[in-house]
């Protein structure tokens, strides 16, 4: 292999780790934009629930947030273990704070989760949800409710992240007015590894599912070295304007940068 190659792969792979895990610049990278249902159940640390098949609601196991990690252990479900698909799972500011995605919801009492850890997913009713202190929330509520109306580990991960583009392939416009037939300002890309880019959203107001950000365009420093120390990003352009922040199936087409430190 060229030296040069070689060095070039080396300096890809530097940045990349750093990004992933101390993430100072509150990159959101995009995981998936597929399957992400009608919201997500927040479980208290500590508490077992329990979780059934759906039919006629036979219990088949319980889901554990390990206190330390904050993170789920590896539930027994019907005496087998299942391996959870990260896929499964969203965070909110840091690594620690997991989420679980609802993918439908019955009767709007019983949230199927797991969809894609164990085939025909898992169940868990309102009744034990409410038995364990959590809390089902729309994406909608996650970025437009009230401070007050969320737990405090929900709360301190809002704060501690950045908000940036949840699409892949497609930008989302930034228009002059909340409606789709508005004139545009312009297209915000999520984070792009070919052109190094990425935004940064503050919102300012919402009305309905839109919301009045800041927008803020960043671009890779070419006078920063690698490993860098700080964050290598500058910023290349600011703008103001609506966007549509949680499309009208419910999926959010912006969302939280994580961080593992």
């Amino acid at each position: 292999m060229p030296k040069k190659l070689l060095t070039i792969l080396v300096l890809l792979l530097l940045k990349n780790f750093w990004v992933f895990g101390d993430n100072v610049c509150g990159t959101m990278f995009v995981t998936d934009t597929t399957q992400w249902g009608q919201g997500v159940l927040w479980l208290n640390k500590d508490i077992r629930i329990k979780v059934n098949n759906g039919e006629k609601g036979r219990i088949v196991g319980s889901l554990y947030r390990v206190k330390e990690r904050g993170n789920y252990e590896e539930p027994v479900i019907d005496g087998k273990h299942i391996t959870i698909d990260y896929f499964d799972l969203v965070h909110i500011g840091h690594s620690t704070i997991a989420l679980l995605k609802v993918y439908k919801m019955k009767d709007s009492k019983n949230y199927l989760v797991f969809k894609q850890s164990v085939v025909g997913g898992l169940w868990i009713s309102q009744s034990d949800l409410d038995k364990a202190n959590g809390k089902f929330f729309t994406y909608k509520q996650l970025f437009f409710d009230r401070e007050d109306t969320f737990p405090e580990e929900i709360k301190w991960g809002r704060s501690y992240a950045k908000i940036g583009i949840n699409l892949i392939g497609i930008c989302l416009n930034l228009r002059v007015k909340p409606d789709i037939h508005s004139e545009k300002k312009l297209c915000l890309n999520s984070f792009n590894n070919e052109n190094e880019s990425h935004t940064h959203l503050k919102m300012i107001k919402h009305n309905g599912n839109w919301a009045y950000v800041e927008a803020t365009l960043y671009i890779i420093d070419p006078a920063k070295p690698y490993p860098p120390e700080d964050c290598v990003y500058m910023i290349k352009r600011k703008e103001t304007g609506w966007i549509k922040a949680i499309a009208d199936d419910g999926h959010p087409n912006i969302w939280f940068s994580v961080s593992n430190y």
